[in-house]
C-alpha cells in the first residue's frame, strides 16, 4: 500500500489501511470525510459551546438536509439506535428519561423483524428495551408483524438490508405501525 493511502497516524500504531468493500459502517471507520468537513472540524475545535445548542442547530441543518421533522447528529449508528429506543421510551417526560433503563412503566419492547438482525441490534436494548423478534431469519409476513405489536411496543425497528428482500417491506412495516399509533 503506498504512503499516500496509509496515513503515518496509522503507520505509527502498526495498523493498515483495508479496501472497504462494504459501505459507510462503524466497524470500518465509519466514512472518510471531505475537506470542507474536517476544515469546519479543525475551526469548531478551537472554541467552546453550549453543547445543547450546538445539537440543536445542527439538528436542524439535519432535518432541513433530509426533509425530516427533526434531526439528531450522534457518534454513528449505535449510539442513534440508543437515542431513538429511548426516545421512543420515553416520549417528551424528563422523569422517564432520568429513570432509564429502568423502563417500570414504560412502553419497553422493540419490534424487528428476525431476518434484519445484525451486530448493531444489542444497541436496540441498550436504554432498557426488550427486543420482540418476528418472523424467520429468512421470511416475515405482515400477519406476523401486526402479532408482535402490543401494549408494551414502544417502536418498530426497520433495519436496511441491502443484500436482503426478505420479510416485510419499508412501506407496509410503516403502515401496520402507524395504524396501531406506533411509531418507526
Amino acid at each position: 500500500m503506498t504512503d499516500r493511502v496509509w496515513p503515518e497516524v496509522y503507520k505509527k500504531l502498526g495498523v493498515a489501511p483495508i479496501i472497504n468493500a462494504q459501505s459507510w459502517v462503524t466497524s470500518l471507520g465509519g466514512s472518510i470525510m471531505r475537506p470542507e468537513v474536517l476544515s469546519a472540524m479543525d475551526e469548531a475545535a478551537n472554541a467552546f459551546v453550549d453543547i445543547k445548542k450546538l445539537n440543536r442547530a445542527a439538528g436542524e441543518v439535519v432535518a432541513l438536509a433530509c426533509g425530516a421533522e427533526q434531526g439528531l447528529v450522534t457518534a454513528g449508528c449505535s449510539a442513534a439506535q440508543v437515542l431513538m429506543v429511548a426516545a421512543c421510551m420515553t416520549g417528551q417526560s424528563e422523569s422517564n428519561v432520568e429513570q432509564l433503563p429502568d423502563t417500570t412503566g414504560m412502553k419497553n419492547e422493540v419490534v424487528l423483524f428476525k431476518g434484519q438482525r445484525n451486530r448493531y441490534d444489542k444497541a436496540f436494548v441498550t436504554a432498557g428495551a426488550k427486543l420482540v423478534l418476528y418472523g424467520s431469519e429468512h421470511e416475515g409476513t405482515t400477519d406476523e408483524l401486526e402479532a408482535a405489536i402490543n401494549e408494551n411496543t414502544a417502536c418498530v425497528a426497520f433495519v436496511i438490508m441491502p443484500f436482503s428482500s426478505h420479510g416485510v417491506g419499508l412501506e407496509e412495516t410503516i403502515r401496520v405501525a402507524h395504524e396501531r399509533g406506533v411509531p418507526v
